[in-house]
Order: C-alpha cells, then structure tokens, then sequence
C-alpha cells in the first residue's frame, strides 16, 4: 500500500510548484434563483442536479451543458413546502430511455418521517412526476434519507421504528416497469453481534461488466465501518466484506463512500493518520484482491495541506479521479480558506492540483464536488464579487480542471540556439488570454498568427502551421528572447468554445523562422 501525500507545515499551504503548474482556472459561476444548499448535488455526464432553497421551500434545479455554455435551469419545486425536507439527497441519471432524477422527501413535519424517494422524467421538455419509491416495512421510518443509485439499481436506508435504538436496514430496488420500481433485497447489518441504527448513513452503488457493487457505511461510536457486497439481478446479493484501513480508522470513517469502476473509495474527515493525536484526514482507495468479492487497500490519499479540515467530507470519484474539498487555517491568524484538491493518476503517481481562495471564503469546504467529464468541476458554494469579499451569494462555483493545451507542428533550431515555442500561461478564458514566446532571437520582429484551422506550408527556416483565415498581430521580442502578450479573443474574433490555434512568425538575421504550435479552447 502507498500513501499519497503533499504536507505543509505549521498550517500553510505547502510550497511546491507542482501546485503552480496544476492550479486551476476558476470560471463564471452559475448564480441561481434562490440559494444553492450544502447537500443535494449530483451530476451525469453534462447534466446536473442541485437542491436550491429559499426561506419559503425547496427547488430541484436542473441544468445541461451544450458545447462550453450551461442552459437556463428548469425548477421542480417541493411537493409539500410545509415538510421542509425535499432534496437533501438527489441522483440524476442520464441513459438511452431519458434523463431521470431522484429526491428524497420526508413525509411528516419530524425527521422520523416516513419519507419517500420521488422521482421525476424529462419528457417533451417537461419533468413529469413518476410514482415514488417506498419501503416495503411498515414501520419503516427515515426511508431515504440516505440513498444511491446507478444504472438499474438503487439503494435506501430506512430504520425499523421510532425509537432512538430502533436498528436500520438498506432496501434494494429495481425497475419493474418503465414507471416504477420494486425491492428485491433488504440488507441487514451484518455484525451479528448488534444491529447499527447509522447503518446506511453512507451509500454507494456502482456497475461493474458482472454486475453491481454496493458499498455501505455505518458511523459508529468506536469507529466507523464499511462493507461491500456484489449484487447480480434480481435480488442476488453476495458475502459482505468489511473495507478495514491499514491505519486506525476514526468514527467518521466512511463519511462518505464512492465507487467508480469496481474501486471503491472510503473517507476519514478525522483520521489520525500519523497517529500524533492531530487530525489530517484521508480518503482510502479500495480495489479487487482477486479473489471473489474480496477488496485490497491500493492507496490513501491525504490532504494537501496540514491540520486541514473537511478532507473527505464531500469528494466525487469519477473519470479516475478524486475531487476533494477542505478548508484550513491561516497560519497566524483565525481565518480559514477553503480549498479545492483534484488528485489524478490514482493508480500510477498520483498528482495533486490545488486552488485556493482568498481568507474566509469557504468555496471549497461546502458541498459536493461532482466531476463533468475529464475536464470541468462544479461546487455549490459561496461566489466572492471580486475585488469586494464582503460582497458574497451562493453560487455554483465552476473550475477548468484540464485546460485543454495541444502542443503540435515542431519548430526548427533560430540563431537563438534553439527552437522557439509558444507558451500558454494561466487560462485560456475568451476574454483574456496571455500567450508568451520563448526561445526567440533578441529584439526581433514577431508577427503572432491565431486561427482556427490546421495547416502544413514550408515558409523560411520553419513551417507555418495555422491555416487561413487567420489573425495577425506585431510586435518586439525582449533582449532576453521573449515575446510577451496579452490579447483578447473576442476582440480578435473567437468565441467561448473555439480551438484557437496559436504560431509566432519571426525574423531570423536576413531570414524568417516560426515557433511551434499550440491548441486550447477558449473558456468563459
């Protein structure tokens, strides 16, 4: 096993440049109607779901990414605004047959309501209401309050009465038809020594090419404990098998479970890793032994920085990747920041990016992070108008994890000993872009070409590599061999969503020479 980890210390955030050169970009949030809630956020491929509320009641506020652009939100607001308690858990889920999100919804105006899981269908452009899904136990209480779904399967808890002790379960659901869906399993504790009542305070269900995996949490006094069991239709559930850590595991170990791909990851926001009596947090990878229905520890990853705090109350883990919010402590002082870890190759070299914000600006350290294909992730948190940090709504913060860069079309060796290359720096947004070449011959003449498509053509010492139409520019390299510039797409004539391609001409003693060639797509 292997742990992967960044410190700092005395509470700062660790000075590498690895963070340098993996920062994010943060781009425009999506402000909503109302104020976006620390819970209920999911999200499939471009589609999410997020709980909004307001004084009054709750919404479901949907939206889709087309291209680089989200649409208008569709509202489907609480069926019983006088309950108070729609929303806090929400999955969509996008398939062939349509786009369909789940809620929960407590019935009663106590927490030991009955509670139902609804469901609604994208159909002909509106959100047509389907019939809920119920527990089976009549004296079911709690139902839904915790649940997971994926593909054609669904998991909830319940607790089997009223009273504080009164033992929980997990119901098992499929579809039946296109417009409901029946229990085919009940899953006890599995101790047989007790039965937990924070049984299912934690849930995860994944697919997997043999089946399903479902992974399920129980926070307990001593320490939390998770188990998985596989699960084939209809109704066939295999032995539990507990995901113990290599290090002492605290009672919130398995705050919050993931699975992605047949691995299973398991938080541990208070984990005392070191085991010094501080608390770091960490986030366990789980993968198959080899055996059937057996797990293995492959990794933990920690916080990037110390005496974080958070680390693994929320994360999402998709596309191979673990998305991971924090806040922690100014060292000096008693303000926090928030922080946004991304952590990719989980199975190689993990890499570590890491954004921060400025003092009290708890974006990263609230609600869950879900991850929109390879490149973009999405926050319900707090967006900060700039240059007034008092000035603050709730938002969905957006980050460009990957800005998409090609590099292409090398360039031939100038007097300056060297090929020259074109470097994008920051982020690529539509509005400003700052372009910078380096390795040129001192105080010559740079033409910057831009355009939108690729070409071949032999031109001088150097190939040019942008074909027409294209836009040109003029200026001087530094005596350093440097050309620094700045532009505006828009005012160039690109668009957010465009790949713009970008090529230095130069002048090279009584000849002319090019750099190489670089792609990005232009972000709001």
């Amino acid at each position: 096993m292997k742990t992967a980890t960044l410190l700092a210390t005395t509470g700062l955030l660790a000075a590498s440049p690895l963070f340098a050169q993996l920062s994010m970009c943060r781009l425009a949030p999506l402000e909503p109607a109302g104020g976006y809630s620390a819970s209920g956020i999911d999200a499939d491929l471009d589609w999410f779901a997020v709980r909004v509320q307001d004084s009054a009641q709750e919404w479901i506020e949907i939206r889709r990414k087309i291209g680089s652009a989200w649409l208008a939100a569709d509202l489907i607001p609480s069926p019983d605004p006088s309950v108070g308690a729609f929303a806090e858990e929400i999955d969509i889920d996008v398939s062939p047959f349509g786009v369909e999100v789940m809620a929960t919804s407590r019935q009663g105006s106590t927490a030991a309501g009955m509670g139902v899981v609804r469901r609604y269908l994208l159909n002909l452009g509106s959100w047509v209401e389907l019939p809920a899904i119920r527990s089976s136990d009549p004296v079911a209480v709690e139902f839904g309050t915790h649940f997971a779904r994926a593909g054609d399967v669904m998991v909830a808890k319940s607790r089997s009465g009223v009273t504080p002790t009164a033992p929980a379960q997990a119901h098992v659901f499929e579809p039946l038809a296109a417009v409901s869906w029946v229990e085919t399993a009940r899953i006890d504790y599995p101790d047989p020594n007790g039965a937990s009542r924070r049984f299912g305070d934690a849930i995860a269900v994944g697919e997997t090419p043999s089946g399903s995996l479902i992974a399920i949490a129980s926070l307990e006094p001593a320490r939390g404990r998770v188990w998985v069991w596989s699960y084939q239709s209809p109704g066939q559930l295999g032995t539990p098998f507990e995901l113990i850590p290599s290090t002492p595991a605290s009672n919130q170990y398995g705050q919050k479970v993931a699975i992605w791909n047949g691995y299973v990851a398991v938080s541990d926001p208070t984990a005392d890793v070191f085991g010094t009596g501080g608390v770091l947090g960490a986030i366990t990878l789980f993968g198959p032994s080899g055996a059937p229905g057996q797990f293995v520890e492959i990794a933990r990853f920690l916080a990037p920085v110390f005496s974080a705090l958070g680390f693994g109350d929320q994360f999402d883990f998709n596309y191979g990747r673990l998305v991971v919010p924090f806040t922690a402590p100014t060292f000096g002082t008693p303000a926090t920041i928030g922080g946004l870890t991304v952590i990719d190759d989980l199975f190689g070299t993990p890499t570590y990016r890491l954004r921060v914000t400025e003092p009290n600006d708890p974006f990263g350290g609230v609600g869950a992070f879900p991850v929109f294909g390879p490149g973009e992730v999405l926050s319900s948190g707090v967006s900060v108008n700039v240059g007034n940090a008092n000035q603050r709504s709730p938002a969905i913060v957006r980050f460009a994890v990957d800005p998409p860069t090609t590099r292409f079309c090398s360039a031939s060796p100038n007097s300056s000993g060297a090929p020259a290359r074109v470097v994008e720096v920051g982020c690529a947004h539509a509005s400003s872009v700052r372009l910078l070449g380096v390795s040129l011959p001192s105080l010559t003449i740079v033409i910057p070409l831009l355009g939108t498509s690729r070409a071949s053509l032999p031109v001088g010492s150097g190939t040019l590599c942008i074909g027409d139409p294209s836009r040109r520019g003029l200026g001087i390299a530094s005596s350093q061999g440097l050309f620094d510039l700045t532009i505006d797409p828009t005012a160039w004539g690109f668009e957010v969503g465009d790949v713009v391609i970008t090529q230095f001409w130069f002048r090279d003693g009584p000849g002319m020479n090019l750099s190489d060639a670089i792609a990005f797509e232009l972000v709001p």
